[in-house]
This record gives structure tokens, C-alpha cells and sequence, in this order.
């Protein structure tokens, strides 16, 4: 009679030698979930992301000629105000929908918040050193002048702040608009859109294509540069799964760029 295997023998090798358990998949749609799904991810990109590209298009067609009858404080507190709005839609669409909230980039506040935020802020000069050297190579004046788009990152008809208190209200106004951003096209569309689709490269595709055309009015090369940062954020995002990070990384590129650093 043959010896008996050493797994059957002893219980601690049987153990050592199982296979490891895989990690559990995320379990399909079915078309009822599905069909819900769709309509929350069209219902939030009608409301959120076309406002936005509507004034991106309507800055193209019909650029400002003259800076804005407001003032610096009446623009700020309309764009606050949209931001918060924003905000609002997407945080309550997320907790009616019962999400996991550590999904989404919402965890404890720890170190390692702090060590996202250094690598996204120098993940932001990388890029833009690349970009910046880089797309005007590649795009060359006629495309950079295509269809009226201009190489150029200022805002049309934005007032420019005078004196500290309003470059305060524009650094929270910028601090904000990073976070709603971010809220939206990585904390909700990126695990929306993958459940959706059940591709994460559909979702950061789709996701990077829909904040490069809210930035169009910038001009093409602005507009492609959109599209890089866009992806980097993606990947951040993807890697940390901390929404917080991202956003202050974003909001760090927007200061430095008007700021000229």
C-alpha cells in the first residue's frame, strides 16, 4: 500500500499547499441595474458636465470682445456658487446611490494624504514640463490655430484680483473648483463609468475625453493639455483611491499656472 501524501498527514502543510483564495470580482449588472445605472450617469453628466461645456463652446463661437460687466466679487461669488452646486448634485447622487464611499476616494485622513499630495503636486511640474515642451512640437501653428482655437490658458473676460484679501477669495475659488473637478470626473465617473461599462480603460478614456472638452475654450494647446493632466489624475486617482490628494494637486496646477510659476 502506497505511503499516504504528506498534505493528508499533516494539517499545517495541506494548508501551506492550497491555492490562495482569490479576491472576490465585482459582481455584474443585470439589465435592470444597468439600465438604472445608465440613467443616473446621463442624468449627472446633463446636469454637472454640460453647463460647463456649453460655456466652453460659447467662449469659442463667441469670445468675449470686452472683460465682464461684474465685478471681481460678483464673479467669484456666481462661479462659488456653481461649484457648490456641482458639489452638491454629486455627493447627493453618490449617497442615494448607497456607494462605498472608500470606492470613491473618501477614507481617513492619514500620512499617506499627505505624501499623495507631494508626489500629485510634482507629478503636476512633470507633466507640464513634458507637455510643455512637447505638444506645441507636435501640434504645430496650424492646428494650434484651428477653428479659432488659440494658444492660450487665460479664462476669457476673467477679472483679475487686486489686493490680498481677493486673491484669497480666488485661491479658495481655485482650492474648490479642484475638488469639484475631481469629484466628479475621478471620485464618481471613473468607478461609476467601470461599473457601467466593465472596462476601467472605457472609463478613464471617457472620463479624460469629457474634462479635455470642458477646457477648450483655452485653445487647442490648452485643450491637449487638458487631456495629459487629465489621464495623470486618472492614474493618481486609480492608484490612491483618495480624492482629497488629487484635488489639492489640481488646485496647485490652476495657482501656479495664473500664478506664472
Amino acid at each position: 500500500m502506497p505511503d499516504a501524501p504528506a498534505s493528508q498527514l499533516d494539517p499545517d502543510i495541506a494548508s501551506e499547499n492550497a491555492p490562495a483564495p482569490q479576491p472576490a470580482s465585482q459582481p455584474a449588472l443585470n439589465p435592470a441595474q444597468k439600465r438604472r445605472l445608465g440613467w443616473e450617469l446621463l442624468l449627472i453628466i446633463i446636469a454637472v458636465w454640460l453647463p460647463h461645456f456649453y460655456l466652453s463652446i460659447h467662449y469659442v463661437l463667441l469670445p468675449p470682445t470686452s472683460p465682464s460687466h461684474l465685478s471681481f466679487g460678483d464673479q467669484e461669488f456666481w462661479e462659488i456658487t456653481a461649484t457648490l452646486r456641482s458639489i452638491a448634485i454629486v455627493l447627493l447622487v453618490l449617497m442615494l446611490a448607497g456607494v462605498d464611499w472608500q470606492t470613491h476616494g473618501f477614507k481617513r485622513l492619514s500620512m499617506k494624504d499627505l505624501l499623495f499630495t507631494i508626489l500629485a503636486c510634482a507629478a503636476v511640474y512633470v507633466v507640464r514640463w513634458v507637455a510643455g515642451y512637447w505638444i506645441p512640437i507636435l501640434l504645430g501653428p496650424f492646428f494650434r490655430d484651428l477653428a479659432g482655437l488659440h494658444h492660450n490658458a487665460a479664462v476669457p473676460g476673467k477679472i483679475r484680483p487686486e489686493g490680498g484679501f481677493e486673491h484669497l477669495i480666488l485661491a479658495f475659488q481655485y482650492l474648490l473648483g479642484g475638488f469639484s473637478e475631481e469629484l466628479f470626473f475621478r471620485a464618481y465617473l471613473l468607478p461609476r463609468w467601470k461599473l457601467f461599462s466593465g472596462s476601467i480603460v472605457k472609463a478613464v478614456i471617457f472620463s479624460t475625453v469629457l474634462f479635455a472638452l470642458v477646457h477648450i475654450y483655452q485653445g487647442a494647446y490648452a485643450f491637449i493639455r487638458s487631456g495629459v493632466f487629465g489621464l495623470m489624475f486618472a492614474c493618481l486617482f486609480l492608484w490612491s483611491r483618495r480624492v482629497l490628494p488629487i484635488s489639492i494637486g489640481h488646485a496647485f496646477n490652476n495657482l501656479s499656472l495664473y500664478a506664472g510659476i
